[in-house]
């Protein structure tokens, strides 16, 4: 059985917050919410497992979506989570502060169904991809490893060749889809 997603939706609106959980009950998701950065930290970790995916607004009551994305950006155990912006108001200086701080996307207000699908999709299947990318490189390096205990032989040009075969099997793999229930 293939594990939920975890994504944690950060708005004070609880229109939106209802509207999103409305958008995504079909889908094979654990949600949780939060109207702060208080509420935000609170959620982001669930039974020792990061959240997958942050969906945040950007004008909180007292304080600015983008202030709460450097915080996170600036914290080693959260800064690689993926988010999605999801605001009424797009600006240049929005947009260039928002690159810097490597948000994936921007969803403009009012939400639609298959923009935050297709956004969500993506997002995932690419965390997906290089998770699986990375368990790859760990296994090449550890057989890397005990190769070269056990045959003092093995030629470099070998293992850069082996290298670059467990590289294009990882650029071939498959993505995963969001799955619908």
């Amino acid at each position: 059985m293939e594990d939920l997603k975890r994504i944690l939706i950060v708005d004070d609106s609880p229109t939106v917050i209802e509207h999103v959980k409305l958008l995504l009950k079909d889908y094979n998701v654990k949600l949780n919410t939060a109207g702060s950065s208080f509420g935000m930290y609170q959620n982001i970790e669930s039974y020792g497992n990061l959240t997958d995916l942050i969906l945040m607004d950007l004008t909180l009551k007292k304080e600015h979506g983008l202030d709460l994305i450097e915080d996170l950006r600036a914290n080693e155990k959260y800064k690689n989570i993926p988010i999605i912006i999801v605001t009424e108001y797009v600006t240049m200086d929005f947009i260039m502060r928002a690159k810097k701080l490597s948000v994936s996307h921007y969803i403009k207000k009012p939400i639609k169904k298959d923009l935050l699908i297709n956004r969500i999709q993506e997002i995932i299947n690419i965390y997906d991809l290089n998770e699986m990318n990375k368990g790859i490189e760990t296994e090449t390096v550890e057989e890397e490893s005990t190769e070269n205990i056990n045959n003092e032989n093995t030629s470099t040009d070998e293992t850069v060749e082996e290298t670059r075969a467990n590289s294009e099997i990882s650029e071939n793999t498959e993505e995963e889809t969001l799955e619908e229930n």
